[in-house]
């Protein structure tokens, strides 16, 4: 089919799109950060355009516009420091090009496990016999509540029904495992290359770090990648009880649940990455990367959102310009073939391929938010040593929204409230990398 072919000509083409997006990450990011605002402004312009004959839908859009405009004023100074957060952490990626290898080739297993694990189940269910179903009256059967239902169904055998628990507890294990390998793979090999000393080659870091992964800190992995599979059953939970009983008290004790998760998750991501660095146990990692936060002045940073906003949005704008191509394409082809339904299938295959672009460049994006908390964790470690060990994420680091102040313990054992001395980073000098991985 020919639309089979454009999905495959997507595909290939969101990969090279992806690198693409990557290379001027390192090299224009501040052109890239301002190009998507910029885009997004225009689309609700031609979408107030379009939507001229409903009018309360074009001045929405055009409301819509002029708020955007309006953040884009605002947050100008901030967007040139996410665009400059963006471009010192994608260096990371640069030196590690074999960390997109490495997150495909775990992605790859975890398919390969899934594999038997579903075949298993299905396999499972068959496993019963036909029974009947209800209260049959003539040709009828109902149910208990009087509504009518088949009078057969499927019955499986009582085993079934907890292996099928069991092994979709064990493939969300799995799922969360594969996560924390990526997360540890990807710290490993940044911390190594931060750490370096200037000119020092980052040759086979990705394949130590993952090494590592796999050996001494699998057990550390299967730790934390337990807490967020506890953390998603929990999660689940309260959603279903939420649906189940409707009323403002079970909402507020979702609300209150679901910042609790979040935290919990949080606080996993940044102790998996403490102990790709030093090698800590899953637990000593989380109490070590709290006080290392807390210590130096950044504990804001985790509702410092902004990153992750403006790189989604550079995702759904670079989907959305790529997919509408596509359909404009397929829309010409489609006319000059003659086809019944041009405009429709058009619009199907540009659907279809937002979603692959969507999928893939939010692979890519995934990496440098990865990246940006590890050199995050590095920079905070450097402060807590009182040295630079690269000036360039010093630079911009230091600009990040942070604490106005922490406590910190004086020689005689007493506390004061102490907050940074701006300028001070000029006198501060390298130090060796942290335990846990030699210099490469």
């Amino acid at each position: 089919c020919s639309w089979m072919v454009y999905l495959v000509m997507t595909l290939v083409g969101s990969a090279v799109l992806g690198y693409v997006l990557l290379r001027l990450l390192v090299e224009r990011a501040r052109t890239l950060v301002n190009a998507a605002f910029v885009f997004n402004f225009a689309l609700m312009l031609v979408s107030a355009v379009a939507a001229s004959a409903v009018p309360p839908m074009a001045v929405f859009y055009v409301l819509l516009a002029g708020l955007w405009l309006l953040v884009y004023w605002m947050w100008r100074d901030k967007l040139e420091l996410v665009a400059r957060l963006f471009s010192v952490s994608a260096q990371g990626l640069k030196c590690n090009p074999h960390l997109v290898t490495m997150v495909l080739g775990v992605k790859s297993m975890l398919l390969a496990a899934a594999v038997p694990l579903v075949a298993g189940m299905a396999m499972a269910y068959q496993n019963g016999a036909v029974v009947q179903n209800g209260i049959q009256k003539g040709d009828v059967c109902y149910s208990e509540e009087g509504s009518p239902v088949p009078c057969c169904a499927w019955q499986t055998d009582r085993w079934v029904q907890p292996y099928l628990s069991f092994a979709l507890l064990g493939g969300l294990w799995t799922t969360k495992l594969a996560f924390e390998v990526r997360i540890y793979t990807i710290s490993g090999a940044v911390a190594q290359w931060y750490f370096a000393p200037a000119g020092a080659s980052t040759r086979d870091t990705t394949l130590r770090a993952l090494r590592h992964a796999l050996t001494a800190s699998f057990g550390t992995l299967c730790l934390s990648s337990l807490v967020l599979t506890a953390v998603e059953v929990a999660r689940s939970v309260s959603k279903r009880a939420r649906r189940d009983h409707r009323n403002i008290l079970m909402c507020l004790v979702a609300c209150v649940l679901e910042c609790i998760y979040q935290l919990i998750e949080f606080v996993t991501q940044f102790a998996t990455i403490m102990a790709a660095i030093t090698g800590l146990s899953f637990c000593g990692a989380a109490r070590e990367v709290t006080d290392l936060l807390k210590r130096n002045f950044l504990s804001s940073y985790a509702v410092w959102w902004m990153p992750a906003f403006v790189l989604n949005s550079l995702v759904f704008s670079s989907s959305l310009a790529g997919a509408s191509v596509v359909g404009f394409v397929y829309y010409a082809q489609a006319l000059a073939t003659k086809s019944a339904t041009p405009g429709w299938e058009a619009v199907m295959v540009g659907l279809m391929a937002m979603v692959v672009l969507l999928v893939v460049l939010a692979f890519f994006a995934t990496i440098i938010l990865d990246i940006v908390n590890v050199v995050y964790v590095c920079y905070a470690m450097d402060k807590d040593s009182n040295s630079v060990t690269r000036t360039e994420v010093h630079e911009v680091f230091v600009l990040l929204p942070v604490s106005a102040g922490a406590a910190v313990q004086n020689p005689d054992g007493d506390y004061q409230y102490a907050a940074p001395i701006p300028g001070s980073m000029t006198n501060l000098t390298s130090t060796p990398p942290p335990q846990g991985y030699t210099a490469p």
